[in-house]
C-alpha cells in the first residue's frame, strides 16, 4: 500500500504556490504543504492509497478543523476531504502526544510505526515537523524497514521562504536516504564481502536512471536531484562485478579470482569517475575504501594474490575458504615453479606428496630456497585444513576459535615469502621460467618460425597454447549466415578464460565480426590480443619457359590491437 505520511504544526501558515523541481509544476495556492504536495503527486499520476496526517491536540484546533492563519479559509481537513473524495485516497487523522519527555517521545514512536503495515511504501512530508521530530520519524522508518519490510519511497520538504512572488520550492531529500543506504551497503561489503544489498540498490538507481533518463544522460536536470550517479550500465557492472568477487571466493574459484578482482577495480574507478560527485561527496570516502582495497587485492604477483586473496577471506571471517584458497595457491606457485601443469590433479598430488616429506625431513628452513618454503607451507597447513574441511569430526578437533588465528598466522608467513620471491625456479624438462608469459592461438594456421621467435624475443612468451581440435574448427569455419555470433562463441570464451592468466598474449586472427568480439573479449579479462603484420614478396619462378610469380607473406611483428 502507498502511504502518504506528514505532520502538521500549530504555526500560522502563509499562502503560497509551491512546486517541485520548477515552478511551472507548482501547485494551487495553499495555505498547507500537505495538500499542494498531494496535488503535485496527483498530476504526476501518483495518488496515495491513505494519507496520514500526524497532529497534537493543539495542532489539531487550529490547522486540521480550522485554519490559524485566515479564519475565513478552511482548515487541512476539508481540504484534505476534498482531495479524498476525488482521488479515493483514505484520510487518517492522528493525535500524538507533545513529546516533552521521554515516555511521550517513546509513545510517539510506537505510533508512528503502527502507521506503517507490512510491505508499505511511504512517502514522507517532513516540513512541519518540530525538534527531533524528523530525526524520529526517520529512525522510525528505518526500523519499519527492517521489520515491517517497508519501503521509504520519497521524502519531501516544503522550504517556505516568504519569497515576494509567493512561489515557494518543494526539496526532494530522498538521495539522503539513499546515501544513506549505500554507506551501510559499502560498510557491509567491506566488513563481510556481502554485496547483496549493494546489488539491490544498484537496481534501484538503474530503475530511477531509466525512469527519468529518455535519450541522453548529459542532458539530465529534474533526474539529478534523484540519482548519485549518471550511468546505468557502469552502476549495473560494478554491482554484477562486486557480486561475481564475492560468489567466487566463497565458492573458493582460485583460477578466477585474480580476473575477478580486476574487473571490480577497473568498474570502481569508472563509476567514480560517472559520479555525480557533489550528491555523492559524502559517501567518496567509503568508495575510495573500496578501490583501496582492490587495488591492493588485485596484482600480478600470484603469491601476494593469494595472501590477499586468504586476507580477504580472514578479513570477512570466511575462514575455511581462507585456508582452501591460500593452500591451492601456493601449490599453483610450486607447480608453476616446477613447470607443471596446475591444472592436472595428479601434478598438483605429487607437489602435495613432496611437500609433506619436505616437512618431515630434518632439513634447516634457514638454508633452503623459496621454493622450497612454499612446499613447507603447503604441508604445514594441511592438517587445519582437513580439521575445518572435515567438520571436526576427527580425533583431537580444533575449536572453532583457532581457526582465525591459525589463518592470520598461515598468511603471515605467506607474505614473509612475497619480497622475497625472485628466485624462479626452472624445470629442467621444459625450461619454463615462472615469469613467463602464455600465447593462446585462436588462429587458424600453424604459427612460423619467425612469429614463434618474435614471440618469444620481444614479449616473454614462454609456451603457445593451441585451441583444442573442435574449438579450432568452430573458429576456422565461422558460418557467414549466423546472426548470433556471441553464442557460437561462448565455447572459445571459456577456453580463454580457463586458460589464461592475466597479461598473457591472445594471438586473433579470423572472421572479422569473430575476432572483433574475441578482441574485445579479451581485454575485458585482462587479456593482452594481438595480431601478426606481414610482408608481402613475390617470388618468380621459370617452369618450362614460363614465369609463375607467387606471393609469400613475411611476418613482421605482433601488433597490439
Amino acid at each position: 500500500m502507498l502511504k502518504f505520511l506528514s505532520l502538521l504544526g500549530n504555526g500560522k501558515y502563509e499562502p503560497c504556490y509551491y512546486y517541485l523541481n520548477e515552478p511551472a509544476n507548482r501547485a494551487s495556492e495553499c495555505h498547507y504543504i500537505q495538500h499542494s504536495l498531494l496535488e503535485i503527486l496527483e498530476k504526476q499520476g501518483v495518488v496515495p492509497d491513505e494519507v496520514t496526517v500526524l497532529m497534537t491536540d493543539v495542532a489539531y484546533n487550529e490547522n486540521w478543523i480550522t485554519n490559524k492563519k485566515d479564519s475565513n479559509a478552511p482548515g487541512l481537513r476539508e481540504l484534505l476531504t476534498s482531495y479524498s473524495r476525488r482521488s479515493g485516497a483514505k484520510v487518517k487523522p492522528v493525535l500524538i502526544p507533545a513529546g516533552t519527555n521521554e515516555t511521550e517521545i517513546w509513545q510517539l514512536f510506537i505510533q508512528i510505526l503502527d502507521c506503517i503495515d507490512e510491505g508499505d511504501q511511504v512517502i514522507l512530508d517532513i516540513t512541519h515537523s518540530f525538534r527531533y521530530i524528523p530525526m524520529l520519524t526517520l529512525i522510525a522508518l528505518n526500523y519499519a524497514r527492517v521489520v515491517k519490510g517497508c519501503k521509504i519511497r520519497d521524502i519531501y520538504y516544503g522550504a517556505y521562504n516568504n519569497s515576494p512572488d509567493k512561489h515557494e520550492p518543494i526539496f526532494v531529500l530522498t538521495p539522503f536516504v539513499t546515501l544513506f543506504d549505500w554507506i551501510i551497503g559499502v560498510e557491509r561489503y567491506l566488513a563481510t564481502g556481502d554485496a547483496i544489498m549493494l546489488q539491490k540498490l544498484t537496481r534501484e538507481e538503474v530503475s530511477k536512471l531509466n525512469k527519468e533518463i529518455s535519450v541522453n544522460i548529459s542532458e539530465m536536470d529534474n533526474a539529478d536531484r534523484l540519482v548519485l550517479f549518471r550511468d546505468p550500465k557502469a552502476l549495473k557492472e560494478l554491482s554484477q562485478v562486486m557480486l561475481e568477487f564475492s560468489e567466487i571466493v566463497r565458492t573458493c574459484r582460485g583460477p578466477r579470482i585474480q580476473m575477478a578482482a580486476l574487473k571490480v577495480k577497473e568498474s570502481i574507478d569508472f563509476v567514480l569517475e560517472s559520479a555525480a560527485h557533489e550528491r555523492i561527496k559524502p559517501l567518496s570516502p567509503l568508495m575510495e575504501l573500496l578501490k583501496q582495497r582492490f587495488d591492493s587485492l588485485y596484482t600480478d604477483d600470484e603469491l601476494k594474490m593469494a595472501v590477499e586473496a586468504a586476507q580477504w577471506c580472514l578479513d570477512n571471517r570466511m575462514y575455511q575458504q581462507g585456508f582452501t584458497i591460500l593452500q591451492e595457491g601456493l601449490i599453483t606457485i610450486a607447480c608453476k615453479n616446477e613447470g607443471k601443469d596446475h591444472f592436472d590433479k595428479n601434478k598438483r598430488g605429487e607437489i602435495t606428496s613432496r611437500a609433506y616429506a619436505l616437512l618431515s625431513s630434518e632439513k634447516n628452513q634457514s638454508s633452503e630456497s623459496k621454493h622450497n618454503q612454499i612446499l613447507k607451507l603447503i604441508a604445514s597447513m594441511a592438517n587445519t585444513r582437513n580439521d575445518i574441511n572435515h567438520a571436526g569430526w576427527r580425533e583431537q578437533a580444533s575449536s572453532y576459535t583457532r581457526f582465525e588465528e591459525t589463518l592470520r598466522e598461515f598468511i603471515g608467513q605467506a607474505a614473509e615469502l612475497i619480497d622475497n620471491n625472485e628466485e624462479k625456479v626452472s624445470s629442467i624438462s621444459s625450461g619454463k621460467a615462472f615469469a613467463e608469459k602464455n600465447m593462446l592461438l585462436i588462429f587458424s594456421h600453424e604459427l612460423t618460425e619467425a612469429q614463434c621467435k618474435d614471440a618469444k624475443t620481444n614479449l616473454d612468451v614462454g609456451t603457445f597454447i593451441e585451441m583444442p581440435t573442435k574449438l579450432a574448427s568452430l573458429w576456422s569455419n565461422v558460418p557467414p549466415e549466423l546472426d548470433n555470433l556471441e553464442e557460437y562463441l561462448i565455447p572459445i570464451k571459456g577456453w580463454l578464460l580457463t586458460n589464461a592468466k592475466l597479461g598473457d598474449y591472445a594471438l586473433v586472427q579470423g572472421d572479422f565480426g569473430a575476432t572483433l568480439i574475441i578482441v574485445e573479449y579479451c581485454k575485458a579479462h585482462g587479456i593482452i590480443p594481438v595480431y601478426s603484420t606481414t610482408k608481402r614478396q613475390a617470388v618468380e619462378t621459370k617452369v618450362d619457359g614460363k614465369v609463375i610469380t607467387t606471393r609469400q607473406f613475411e611476418h613482421v611483428q605482433f601488433r597490439l590491437y
